[in-house]
């Protein structure tokens, strides 16, 4: 029998087969049960990668809030874009004039589309409309079916288990 291995050498291993293969549960099964270790020390290796895994989450976590932080800056600069143009538009037309011409710049206002504004869509006739059909699954109602010993198919009820690591 092979020497046991220690509780980070576990976890290296599975971070890093995680890495190349991508570590479905069945793999990630098997490789556990191929290490010859305690199942205290793999107990230990698996405590310690999702310790190593959570730091990683919350660092990503924190680009990613960077990231949707940054999306909302663009999309609110986008909008005073919007309005600085709308309002340079409507200032240029109360001129009389399609043109104006400053020290830098030549502003013209051109005919860009039409705009189809909807006042109030209750009082659209039935011609302009098109339906929309949506599902959903109900997987509560589902789960209190299949519980209560109802057949439906295409679903099943799985109990889950969860460890607490203190």
């Amino acid at each position: 029998m092979a020497e046991s291995e220690s509780a980070i050498d576990i976890a290296q291993k599975i971070h890093d087969l995680s890495l190349v293969q991508g570590l479905d549960e069945q793999t990630l099964k098997d490789t556990m049960d191929s290490l010859e270790a305690p199942l205290n020390d793999k107990l230990e290796g698996i405590a310690y990668l999702m310790y190593q895994n959570s730091k990683d989450i919350a660092s990503i976590q924190v680009d990613i809030d960077k990231y949707q932080h940054a999306q909302k800056t663009k999309e609110a600069l986008q909008k005073q874009n919007d309005r600085l143009h709308d309002y340079m538009t409507e200032v240029i037309m109360t001129t009389g004039k399609n043109t104006v011409r400053t020290g830098k710049h030549l502003f013209k206002v051109k005919h860009k589309s039409y705009v189809t504004n909807i006042l109030d869509e209750a009082k659209i006739p039935a011609n302009y409309k098109e339906e929309e059909t949506s599902w959903k699954v109900d997987k509560s109602a589902i789960r209190k079916a299949i519980r209560s010993g109802e057949q439906v198919p295409g679903a099943e009820v799985v109990e889950t288990h969860k460890t607490v690591i203190d």
